[in-house]
Formats: structure tokens, sequence, C-alpha cells
């Protein structure tokens, strides 16, 4: 099939809309911004609500995130988009308790050190795992670049006990991954340390000598938990955004550079469009991509995935023997915790941010599932709560029932970025550019985080509206 257009002319005000199919965060940020910019947007969404993944529920006085928990803008995007939709006012950031880290390895609970002195004294790391990893300014680099795992690249600058003590449940955190499979384009801008100073530690002094600002690492939250910023995206958009509307094909069209098939309901509509934002998982672009370019729509098609579960659980403080003031606990795939089943972590989501439960009541969540441990996706909702409950006896001694339980399930919901990604994503972006009118948004081009979500959103906008085009509030 041919490219749908001759040459890209941006959207005016009485040309048909620019569509974006999905209403994840990614999504309402492309919409957001084009809305800002003049250009005429709809938004299509499967669900009967929006903001994808991110999304919170109360049980009973304990404030369960269903998706991320806590987001940090160390890009400076989530913050950009909380000044443009005036949501300051309804912003929370997280309590001093929230800076405590731990990780659970070899049979107990150590804090996450922070900084050189406390590297020098951890309890995680043997003397000869310490002397490892403060030699790294002194070990070369590669000749000669070359795809790495996570594993490899840090086992090459830190070294492997350091990379199971650290790496490891780090990566389970943010990626729910397995750092034998993770690329370390996981970690461009570590990667770029290497190549550019020829030493991870040299390359943040450098940088901190040169000025750079240090990125935004406080955590954020609204006062009615993360659900707060889509609701307010979609009140701010109105009517553009439309939602049990199941997108099945998007293709090149007649009278308008493309149109869209959806089914609302029982009924198909067709939406003429200038452009077409996918701020859809790589999975689903690349399904909707297959009859329009099967090449890009492979690449994105054989980026791979996992699910995750989180379970949220409440319980009053009477009944948690030891409550720990912490952001939470991150498993070391080595040092699974004892009786439980496989678990990735623990967030103690009461001590991260005021008012997550009742008085006198704490508020947890268990992460579950991940390439560590895909099957979990099958088993019951009491066999997950099960677990979860299990994994609190040992780390905070919960006993008996909760009082309030939240299950959430997202199959396919973390891309894990394979080694040579970043080749991938310039590959994608320069298939993308053979289609005009046409952009990607989601978490596997920029970072699986929220703030490079939206920030991938903002790309896409700018892609198509032009990124020197004024925008007005």
């Amino acid at each position: 099939m041919s490219s749908g257009g001759s040459e890209w002319r941006r959207p005016s005000a009485t040309d048909p809309p620019v569509v974006v199919i999905g209403a994840g965060v990614s999504g309402l940020a492309a919409a957001w911004r084009l809305h800002r910019a003049g250009i005429p947007v709809t938004v299509l969404e499967r669900r009967r609500r929006v903001g994808g993944v991110m999304n919170t529920v109360d049980v009973g006085g304990h404030v369960f995130e269903r998706g991320p928990n806590t987001v940090i803008s160390p890009e400076g995007h989530l913050l950009a988009l909380i000044d443009e939709l005036e949501l300051s006012d309804r912003v929370i950031f997280g309590r001093e308790a929230a800076h405590r880290r731990l990780i659970w390895r070899h049979g107990r609970m150590h804090d996450l050190p922070g900084g050189p002195g406390g590297l020098l004294g951890t309890s995680l790391l043997s003397w000869r795992g310490r002397a490892r990893l403060l030699s790294e300014p002194f070990r070369s680099p590669l000749a000669e670049p070359r795809d790495e795992t996570v594993a490899e690249f840090f086992g090459r600058r830190i070294g492997p006990e350091a990379v199971a003590s650290f790496i490891d449940p780090m990566v389970s955190g943010i990626y729910a991954g397995d750092v034998d499979r993770l690329g370390a384009d996981a970690f461009p801008k570590l990667m770029a340390l290497e190549r550019e100073h020829g030493s991870l530690v040299r390359g943040l002094m450098q940088s901190r000598k040169g000025g750079a600002p240090r990125p935004d690492r406080r955590l954020i939250g609204f006062r009615d938990g993360l659900s707060e910023l889509p609701a307010r995206l979609r009140e701010r958009l109105g009517t553009r955004v439309r939602l049990d509307h199941d997108v099945r094909e998007v293709r090149p069209g007649t009278d308008a550079p493309w149109e869209i098939f959806a089914m609302d309901d029982d009924r198909q509509a067709r939406y003429p469009a200038s452009g077409v934002v996918l701020a859809v998982p790589a999975w689903e672009a690349a399904r909707l991509l297959a009859p329009v370019d099967a090449p890009l729509a492979g690449r994105l098609g054989a980026i791979p995935h996992a699910g995750i579960i989180s379970v949220g659980l409440g319980y009053p403080r009477a009944q948690v023997e030891r409550p720990i003031e912490a952001f939470g606990l991150l498993c070391a795939s080595d040092s699974p915790l004892p009786q439980t089943g496989p678990v990735l972590g623990v967030l103690f989501g009461s001590s991260i941010f005021e008012g997550r439960a009742p008085d006198q009541d704490l508020t947890f969540t268990v992460m579950l599932g991940g390439a560590r441990d895909p099957e979990a996706l099958s088993l019951d909702d009491a066999a997950l709560v099960d677990r979860a409950r299990a994994a609190l006896g040992v780390v905070v001694g919960a006993r008996g029932a909760p009082t309030a339980v939240q299950v959430s399930r997202w199959p396919d919901a973390i891309p894990q970025i394979p080694p040579g990604h970043l080749r991938t994503v310039a590959a994608l972006r320069e298939g993308i550019a053979a289609w005009p009118g046409l952009a990607l948004a989601g978490n596997y081009l920029d970072g699986v985080g929220v703030d490079s979500a939206i920030g991938a959103g903002f790309g896409a906008a700018a892609l198509l509206a032009g990124p020197d085009v004024e925008v007005s509030a």
C-alpha cells in the first residue's frame, strides 16, 4: 500500500480533526497539546474511562493506585502538564519517610544506601563487592560497543554482586523485568555516561561540575490519587474524548488523509482524520498498522511486554506487628521471601503520602508477576490475595484478615526493553516518517515512567503541530 499523502500540512481549524487512538496519559497529553495549538482533535478510547493503567480506587477509605503508585518528573513533562491544567493546588509530595527504600536479600531487609558513605557501610555487599563497586572509575569501557543486557552492562561497570544487590531489585521495581533479558538500552543515560566519560562515576561527577540541573526526584501525587490527572485532561478536552470506541482499522483515506473505523457499541463509526496518533501499546499499534505497513508493524509487534498484578491490602494498625516507615521494599530475585511464592516488592502506601488510609489503619500494595513470574496472571484473585497476605506477614508482621482488598491485573503492560532497543526506536521513527500525519506515542519509546509517557505524547503533538507552534491557555 502506498504512503498516505505526499507531504504533511499542519491541519487548520476547518480540517478534519487529528484522531488520537487511546486515552491513556500519553494520548491525552498529545490531544491536549494539539488542542492548545488550535488543531481540531478527537480521542477514541476502547474503555469506559480515561487514564489507561493510571487509575485510583477508594476501598473503605484505603486509597489504592491500580497502576503507577507514585510519579516523578525528571524531564519536567509532568510538571509542565500540571501547570497547564492548573492542577498545582491538588498536588501533594511524598512524606519524609518515603525517602527510605528497602531491599530484601539473603533472608532479611536492608536499607538501600543513599550515597558513597552508605555504599561503604552497606550490609548488602561483602568487602569484595564494595571494593569492586568502588573500582568503577578505573575500569575501561568496551573498545567496540555492543548490545548488552542490563546484567552484562552493569556487571562490567560495578560487578556482579552489586548487580544482584541493587540493579536486579531496581529492574523489578521499574520494569518488572529480568536483568538477564532486559537490555542496557533501558538505561540510555547511563550508557551515554560510559560512552562520553568512560565511567559512570566520572560522568556523574562531570555533569554536576558542569552545572547541569539535577532531575526533579520529588514523589508527586494528587490529593485524591493519580486519577485526578487524566480526569482533569478529560474535563478540559470535553466532548473531544469519546469512550466505548474500539478502533478496528486505520488506513489512508480518500476524502481525508486518514480514516479510522471503530465500533461504538454495536455500531460502526467512521472518522475522517487529518492525522493519527497511535497512543496504544506497541502490540496494539502493530495490529492497527499491519495492513498499512507490515515491516513497521513487525518491529512494533516484536517488542516484548510483561504483565503485572497489584494487590492492595488495608489493615488496622493494631494487626501489624512491625509498621515500617518507608517507601517500600524490593525483592532480589536470588532471595525470594520465605513461604510466599514469587513477589516483586511491597509498597507502603500510607507511609508515602498522607491521606492514603483511615486513621489507625495502614495501606499496602504487593506487586506480583512480571517477567520473573508470568504464570501469576493465571492465578485467581483468592490465590493472589493469599500470596500478598503471606508477603506482608513476613515483611511487616501483618496478621488476621485485611479490611480492604483490591486486585488489579495488567497483562502485557510493561515493555521489556531488549538489547538494541534504541536502534529499534530509531527505525520506528524513520518508518513512521514515511507516513505523513502519522505519529506514535507510548511507554515503549522513551521510557516506561509517567513523565516519559507524557513526553511521548507531547512529542507526537509537536510532530503534527510543529515544534514552534504557539499554544494558548
